[in-house]
């Protein structure tokens, strides 16, 4: 199983994940944050950084 998370780097939560089975699909990088973008009260000035691992 491959997992992608969205956590906030001020609290630790966690904002939105994602769940696979195959590494190799190319959705599951794009379902944490989109997760999270909909779960979110207030978006304006969010900024995503990507840890490239």
């Amino acid at each position: 199983m491959y997992t992608a998370f969205v956590i906030d780097a001020y609290s630790r939560r966690i904002l939105g994940w994602a769940l696979s089975d195959s590494m190799r699909t190319e959705a599951l990088p794009l379902q944490a944050p989109n997760q999270a973008i909909v779960c979110a009260e207030e978006t304006t000035g969010l900024i995503h950084h990507l840890d490239h691992g």
